[in-house]
């Protein structure tokens, strides 16, 4: 059985992806909007914790065998600085790779962004898991290889001493399992939601945006939904026209192209930014459930 302890577990993303094989006994963030949503959709323990503090006698202690990370991208995404090693949101993630020679997870699976590989971070990472003799292979999925509407392009790290024999360097999908399109994925009510429409002063920003101009077209794709989203213009994820308006996507509509099923509750609590950061720092589903179902095989 497949124990994860889920580290940067925000909302729930790899619990919600998920199938019976693998259990997450553990979730740790900081977040406690991410709790309260994460509460509210499952059981599991949610710890609020920064995770340098974590030391290796508790994370063992939550008897995980396999380690789910999905550290901060910023420090690696290629529109941002790039700062790597030298910005201070990697230091949870060194802080973890430097608990593996003392824990010795049997499987670690990491989650970001397509900049990562080139980074002096994921030397560090890959040369502690040379010298304990973890085998490890490349997974680069956008779910829109996988025919959903969304493109979040991400690179995932599966590493094992499990695996008795050599893997491959990487795998990219080659298959249409969903053949999804906007419209099926839209909410009925959300064109009757006015704060969701650009204001006026906002439309000045339209031509820098990511436009969907009819939802029922096949080749229409929604840019990768950020926590920016509701906030940032650029770069933070599509907005769809309706007659002659554009509106942002609601929370419930991100959560479908980010793969959630309507059965996953969003606390109305929450109010829309909330929600579209919590969402933009998730997972996508799909992507995920693909490397899950592929990893090792």
């Amino acid at each position: 059985m497949i124990c994860v302890l889920e580290f940067y577990a925000g909302l729930g993303g790899l619990q919600a992806a998920c199938s019976t094989a693998a259990t997450v006994v553990q979730a740790v963030d900081i977040n406690s909007h991410a709790r309260n949503v994460y509460a509210a959709n499952f059981a599991t323990p949610y710890t609020i914790k920064e995770i340098e503090t974590l030391t290796a006698s508790w994370i063992t202690g939550t008897g995980a065998n396999t380690w789910w990370l999905s550290p901060p991208c910023q420090p690696f995404t290629r529109r941002g600085a790039q700062a790597d090693l030298n910005d201070s949101r990697t230091r949870s993630l060194l802080h973890l790779v430097h608990r593996i020679p003392e824990c010795l997870p049997q499987h670690i699976f990491l989650e970001n962004v397509l900049g990562f590989q080139s980074s002096a971070t994921c030397e560090v990472l890959l040369k502690t898991l040379n010298d304990h003799h973890y085998r490890y292979q490349w997974f680069q999925v956008c779910p829109s290889e996988l025919g959903w509407p969304n493109r979040r392009p991400r690179i995932y790290l599966v590493a094992t001493q499990d695996c008795p024999s050599g893997l491959p360097g990487s795998l990219t999908p080659r298959e249409n399992i969903y053949s999804k399109c906007v419209a099926d994925l839209l909410e009925d009510e959300a064109n009757e939601r006015q704060e969701l429409f650009l204001a006026d002063y906002e439309l000045n920003f339209l031509s820098g945006m990511d436009r969907i101009e009819d939802p029922k077209d096949r080749n229409s794709c929604t840019a990768c939904f950020g926590s920016s989203y509701g906030k940032s213009y650029l770069h933070a994820g599509s907005v769809l026209r309706v007659g002659n308006r554009y509106r942002r996507f609601s929370p419930r509509e991100v959560a479908r192209l980010m793969g959630f099923p309507d059965s996953y509750q969003l606390l109305p609590s929450l109010s829309n930014r909330q929600l579209w950061k919590l969402l933009g720092n998730s997972l996508s589903l799909p992507a995920v459930q693909w490397v899950l179902r592929h990893s090792f095989s």
